[in-house]
């Protein structure tokens, strides 16, 4: 069975296809451009190479990254819209493609659900999922769901303890993390852990991370190989981009929350909200 990208845009639209998995989708963000995802490496707190002399930033309090997730009078529990969102769902069947890039295989299909089905699973209508939550509950979770999910597909769980608690993941994110080594294995037809630049920002742009910058890769560098490629790190290149990605997300979802739920603004300068831009070329941060 060999699966195209408009055949599974199709298949979305059934009547029969799985709801939860399709709203995940459709209600991920993805796609950033460079100054959304630099502004997002901030959260890295790494220096880049050849600082420059900067100004301290502001301080702010923990509430301009407090986020409007739960509001009763909104939430209609027996209907759920589905808005179609093409490109997001053009990057849920590139996430998942093999070494070739036109097609999905009948492992990659049984692979895309059996994943999507693991994410709708932990919560009813999840568009998030909180690492620190995730780290408790997936391993019995693997056993509950139905389809378990398999031993091989476990082996990505030591990813999550990489990562920071506060991180939250759509369900892109979560696939992309999930099928990463899968795909670099699929380029490098082995399991090290070393990876080139061009098959690294291959697999980047697969899932819809085409854009981002160096300075966060390059902090998973190890040198060069014998024909000088820049070689990188691929596990530590995955924890700095999906960290990076997710930043980015969290912010998008910020302002998605303060636009469509009319938030009040707070213009004072020592709190300003919604959450300002604050990198600057002068910024020695990554």
């Amino acid at each position: 069975m060999l699966l195209t990208q408009s055949e599974l845009l199709n298949l979305l639209r059934d009547e029969v296809a799985p709801k939860e998995l399709i709203f995940a989708i459709d209600n991920s963000f993805t796609n950033f451009n460079q100054a959304e995802y630099l502004e997002a490496s901030l959260v890295l707190q790494r220096r880049r190479l050849n600082e420059k002399t900067f100004f301290s930033f502001m301080e702010q309090d923990a509430s301009v990254r407090t986020n409007a997730t739960e509001i009763k009078s909104t939430i209609n529990a027996n209907y759920l819209t589905i808005e179609e969102n093409v490109e997001n769902r053009k990057v849920f069947f590139n996430i998942m493609l093999g070494l070739y890039k036109t097609y999905w295989s009948k492992a990659d299909f049984y692979r895309a659900f059996i994943i999507g089905n693991l994410y709708v699973s932990l919560r009813d209508v999840a568009v998030k999922h909180n690492v620190g939550v995730l780290l408790s509950s997936l391993q019995s979770q693997y056993d509950q769901v139905s389809p378990s999910i398999n031993q091989e597909l476990r082996k990505n769980y030591i990813f999550y303890k990489s990562l920071p608690p506060d991180v939250d993941l759509d369900i892109l994110s979560f696939l992309t993390l999930e099928n990463f080594t899968y795909k670099i294995e699929n380029h490098t037809f082995t399991a090290s852990s070393s990876i080139d630049e061009t098959l690294l920002k291959t697999c980047m742009k697969d899932c819809g991370m085409k854009n981002m910058p160096d300075t966060v890769i390059d902090l998973a560098k190890t040198g060069y190989d014998s024909i000088r490629r820049r070689q990188f790190n691929a596990l530590d290149a995955i924890k700095y981009i999906l960290i990076t990605h997710s930043a980015a997300v969290d912010r998008a979802r910020t302002n998605h929350y303060y636009k469509t739920y009319k938030l009040s603004p707070n213009e004072d300068n020592t709190r300003l909200y919604p959450d300002q831009h604050r990198k600057f070329l002068s910024s020695p941060l990554v």
